[in-house]
């Protein structure tokens, strides 16, 4: 019971609300302003200017292209007139310039060094020393003496002691009111 009253009181508060927003008037004006929007647009020109002026772009964009694509007539040649029956010397053009010889590509050069593994084997590391030892004599720990001890463990750095320190206050020149 008490669920339903409170579900009850809940809906009387939203009519409450609702009734309020639907019993509210258009604000002055409104209607003169949507009539006078409509007007406007019934005066409006069936063509915006903007058409106008994409349809003048296109047109030039037209004329642009068909002389573009307009080729010129390539001329007849006409025959050769008739020659007369006699000596005929060859015409002596201008001398040409020097001819221009260009220079074959080079060849692969033959001193390069192809090996015959790529890429080329690198020298073996102290580790796969160690472990190829290993694997021939089967004992790590005469292998692991007799190769050269790494660098790093002369790096080692000694633990260091920190004495503890003593700060003292700052003390303020000015005189301050204390809060």
């Amino acid at each position: 019971m008490d669920d339903r009253n409170k579900r009850q009181f809940e809906d009387e508060l939203l009519d409450a609300a609702l009734g309020k927003r639907a019993n509210a008037e258009p604000r002055a004006g409104l209607e003169q302003r949507i009539l006078a929007g409509i007007e406007a647009r019934r005066r409006a020109p069936a063509f915006p200017r903007w058409v106008w002026v994409f349809a003048a772009g296109a047109a030039a964009l037209a004329v642009v292209a068909i002389i573009v694509m307009r080729r010129p007539v390539a001329p007849v040649p006409s025959p050769p007139p008739p020659m007369a029956a006699g000596r005929v010397e060859p015409v002596m053009s201008p001398a040409a310039g020097p001819a221009v010889r260009r220079m074959p590509p080079p060849a692969a050069n033959s001193r390069t060094v192809r090996l015959a593994v790529f890429p080329a084997p690198r020298p073996l590391s102290p580790q796969e020393k160690l472990l190829l030892a290993y694997i021939r004599n089967g004992r790590l720990e005469e292998t692991a003496t007799r190769l050269p001890q790494p660098l790093d463990e002369d790096l080692k750095i000694p633990k260091l002691d920190v004495t503890a320190l003593d700060v003292k206050p700052i003390e303020n020149s000015e005189k301050s009111p204390e809060k």
